[in-house]
């Protein structure tokens, strides 16, 4: 997987998934700071691509509008990093949850220096496809 500068993304790398217009709303230069953030406590994120591609068919799947995902060095934020059970969100699907696996929850802010690269992700059929490659995020923003 390549990041922003074409390099290959961390192993470590967790990731992030949004709207496209929700992430642009919702970033102030330094952070990013979804209304979710408030409402839940934290910042939901997943540890591997398989299972962020499941968690966008599973809450992104009927969502008609560009989705975009956030790599994101978890050594370079500054809210607490957990890894907890699955936080489920109402009207979803269940698809993510069956692995079992422990999900990186953000409690804080996402201090935008800590984002690798930034990608849109595709549709195939039903399910999403992971991104060829990463873009900075500032360009991305602008």
């Amino acid at each position: 997987m390549s990041g922003a500068d074409g390099a290959t993304l961390p192993a470590a790398c967790i990731y992030h998934i949004a709207t496209a217009a929700e992430l642009r709303r919702h970033c102030d230069g330094v952070a990013y700071a979804p209304p979710s953030l408030a409402r839940e406590g934290f910042l939901h994120c997943t540890a591997t691509p398989a299972t962020l591609l499941l968690v966008a068919r599973d809450y992104f799947g009927a969502v008609h509008e560009p989705i975009v995902l956030l790599a994101i060095d978890p050594a370079r934020v500054s809210a607490e990093l957990r890894y907890e059970a699955p936080a489920p969100i109402d009207g979803g699907g269940t698809a993510h949850l069956a692995s079992g696996e422990a999900f990186p929850h953000l409690y804080g802010p996402l201090d935008l220096a800590a984002v690798l690269g930034v990608a849109e992700i595709q549709r195939d059929g039903d399910a999403f496809v992971w991104p060829a490659a990463f873009g900075p995020l500032a360009a991305w923003l602008a």
